[in-house]
């Protein structure tokens, strides 16, 4: 019995899988490109995962700047432009974009 224990805990310590890398930069665009669509809904912890950590940055444009923030990824040199209010993508940049 002991032998099975510690088989089935050896197999439950190894089926756990590791959090992915962030994908680089040419994967990363190709991914938001294909991927991100207006009003998307804007989940910080999923594009870490996917993207790697992000900064947010001044937003410049003509909306409610209280509403409306930029979160720019340098690992895949992308802004994702969000509506906090609504919790959704409005759209997205290449480079560090805030308008």
């Amino acid at each position: 019995m002991k032998r099975f224990a510690m088989g089935l805990l050896l197999l439950c310590a190894f089926s756990a899988s590791a959090p992915a890398a962030p994908m680089s930069l040419d994967e990363g665009q190709f991914y938001v490109m294909d991927h991100v669509a207006m009003g998307d809904p804007w989940e910080p912890q999923f594009w870490v995962e996917k993207l790697g950590p992000f900064e947010v940055i001044p937003y410049e444009g003509s909306h409610n700047a209280a509403l409306v923030k930029c979160f720019y990824f340098p690992g895949v040199d992308m802004t994702f432009i969000v509506n906090t209010y609504k919790n959704t993508i409005i759209t997205w940049r290449e480079g560090r974009e805030g308008k």
